[in-house]
This record gives structure tokens, C-alpha cells and sequence, in this order.
């Protein structure tokens, strides 16, 4: 378990412009970890989705409050989702608190199909440089079926449990995890 946590946590999505996402079947990784001797790919992280609620677009302007990069991991036969959420506030510990291991992350589907996935490496978040960023790291496991079901639909809302309470968000890019999952040949 420590090794897990160690890959996952270790694992740096780097951050781009939303326009800057990889072709669909990028991979970071493919081969064995020196560190672990476990054959691991690890697709490109690309753009998931991005959030700033109405009554702040005015103040946002041209950032939004929370944008989300995502990438699939997969560890010899063991799948993971990895997200990392950028919140672009000074209170975001206050106003978000962090996502805790066994957390979970609802996926709904564009054809009304859930999925809950648990969170097997949470963040307590971390600041960026001395900016008002702070970076949430965190792995979800993807069970068998839950890789089935991601294979045949693409994703409408994912809703985060976060410590201060749960929240739902629109994907944009709907594909993203099919495509990723169709690229691991899974």
C-alpha cells in the first residue's frame, strides 16, 4: 500500500491551457517503475473541467476558481483516476478543506448511469508558490466494472466530496476518460 501511495502521490500533472491537451493516446509513462519493479503507463493529464460559480465570473474574469487536469494510471492489472484540481483562491483551504482518502467521486454518465469510485490517496491541498493557487493531488480507484461502464458512455458530472461538503461539476471534456481507458487497452 505504501508503494501505491508513493507512485500516486509521486505522479506531477503538469498544468496547461486548456487548448494545450494532448492527443488522445499521449502517454507520460510505459514501463517499469525503477522504483517499485511494476510494469505502470500513465496516460497525459488533459483537461477535465473547469468551475467558477455565477456570482463570481465578474471578479474571476479571466481565471476560473477551480480547473481540473485528469489522467489514468494503471499499475500492472489495478486502474486509477487521477485529478488535480487548482483553485485559484487564498481561502481555498477554508472554503474546500480537503479531499480525505475513502472520499468518494460520483461520475455520471450522459446515459443517467453512476459510478462511485473511492479516493485512495486524498490532499489536504498545498500553495503554489506563494500564489493564491493551491493544488488538491488525488488517486480514485477504478474498479472492473466501473472501467465497463466508462468504456461504453462518456462522463455529463462528476461530484467531489470535499471536507467542507459535496459539490457537482460539468465536464467538458466527456470523452476524456473513455479515450484514455480505450488507449490502456482495457
Amino acid at each position: 500500500m505504501k508503494i501505491l501511495i508513493y507512485i500516486l502521490l509521486s505522479m506531477t500533472l503538469w498544468v496547461t491551457h486548456p487548448s494545450d491537451n494532448p492527443a488522445p493516446c499521449s502517454m507520460a509513462y510505459d514501463g517499469i517503475d525503477l522504483k517499485t519493479k511494476l510494469y505502470t503507463k500513465i496516460m497525459s493529464p488533459a483537461h477535465f473541467f473547469y468551475y467558477t460559480p455565477q456570482e463570481l465570473k465578474n471578479d474571476m474574469q479571466t481565471n476560473n476558481l477551480l480547473e481540473c487536469k485528469a489522467q489514468l494510471t494503471q499499475i500492472e492489472d489495478q486502474v486509477y483516476l487521477n485529478l488535480n484540481l487548482i483553485t485559484f483562491s487564498e481561502k481555498a483551504a477554508r472554503e474546500y478543506g480537503s479531499i480525505e482518502m475513502g472520499n468518494i467521486l460520483k461520475i455520471k454518465t450522459i446515459d443517467n448511469k453512476t459510478h462511485e469510485i473511492q479516493c485512495r490517496a486524498g490532499s489536504n491541498g498545498q500553495r503554489l508558490n506563494h500564489e493564491n493557487k493551491y493544488l488538491y493531488s488525488v488517486s480514485y480507484t477504478l474498479e472492473k466494472s466501473d472501467i465497463k461502464g466508462l468504456l461504453k458512455s462518456e462522463i455529463d458530472k462528476i461530484g467531489i466530496q470535499w471536507s467542507s461538503g459535496f459539490e457537482e461539476y460539468t465536464i467538458y471534456e466527456i470523452d476524456l476518460i473513455k479515450n484514455q481507458l480505450t488507449c490502456l487497452n482495457l
